[in-house]
């Protein structure tokens, strides 16, 4: 009887051992699951800080070699400034976007051109009278944005900051209904930025350039439906057109009228960088005594 009963109680102890092992192996398991579940987590979240480091490193990168930090803020430059860095800058009437015309910029851009000219047109006489503008709504049938091209009209209103814009093939539509046969607007997008310095700046001739506001990087804007084709258009965000009016071996001078910038250098790189994320877009206007 009594062997019975110590071979009953090896029988449970056995048991108890073996159910031990058992939510001990269990543990472990749930343990090692959880482990693992927060380093994949862990791991996850690296490879998407690493993404996001890599895609901001290429804006990054574009300052690295620019010398002074702060590119993307405009730096005025005046004559002496220009002729002590052996270049050379044009004297173009300055005027600014700020305060009535906060998606003027193109225009603006075009009227200063005018003014070096000795062109007596204003601002609002270019929006009301010279430039093709439509409007952006909503589609009651589709529910959609919907508009033209910007390079056929501005688009929205120019004097609200819920404007948008316009591209090269619409200021070169405007100018020449400005000035009529005494000068000759011509779109000169895709022509390399040094060639429009050797070929027209330093020939006294400025340039209208398309780049960003303060060669802050481009984003992608609001869409919209073309009216005449049916296809989405998408707006780059930052869009900005400035007056191209000099140079030097590091930087390029530029009557900028976003926020009373005024005269102001940006190192060519980086605005090589702008004017190919906006389609290499650019505008000369030649007195036709020149263009002949």
């Amino acid at each position: 009887m009594k062997k019975l009963f110590w071979k009953e109680c090896v029988k449970m102890k056995n048991k108890h051992v073996s159910l031990y092992i058992y939510f001990k192996k269990k543990r472990f398991i749930l343990l090692v699951s959880i482990v693992s579940f927060v380093i994949t987590i862990l791991v996850v979240i690296g490879v998407v800080l690493i993404a996001m480091g890599l895609f901001h490193q290429e804006d990054s990168m574009s300052t690295l070699n620019l010398g002074n930090t702060g590119i993307e803020k405009a730096e005025t430059v005046n004559q002496k400034e220009a002729e002590e860095s052996n270049g050379f800058l044009l004297d173009v009437p300055y005027l600014s976007q700020e305060g009535e015309y906060p998606t003027a910029c193109e225009i603006v851009s075009a009227v200063m051109v005018l003014s070096y000219y000795g062109y007596n047109v204003s601002i609002d006489d270019f929006i009301d009278d010279y430039l093709p503008k439509a409007d952006i709504f909503v589609n009651t049938e589709t529910g959609l944005l919907t508009s033209t091209s910007p390079t056929q009209a501005f688009i929205g209103d120019p004097r609200s900051s819920g404007g948008y814009g316009c591209y090269a093939p619409v200021i070169v539509s405007a100018l020449n209904n400005a000035v009529g046969n005494t000068a000759l607007a011509m779109d000169t997008t895709n022509t390399d930025i040094d060639t429009l310095v050797d070929n027209y700046v330093k020939r006294n001739i400025p340039i209208l350039l398309w780049a960003s506001i303060n060669l802050a990087p481009t984003s992608v804007g609001d869409s919209w439906i073309l009216e005449d084709t049916g296809e989405w258009f998408t707006w780059t965000a930052g869009e900005h057109c400035m007056v191209l009016v000099g140079a030097d071996q590091n930087y390029y001078y530029f009557n900028d009228p976003y926020n009373s910038n005024g005269t102001v250098k940006y190192h060519k790189n980086l605005v090589t960088k702008r004017w190919e994320e906006l389609g290499k877009q650019s505008v000369v206007l030649v007195p036709t005594a020149i263009s002949k």
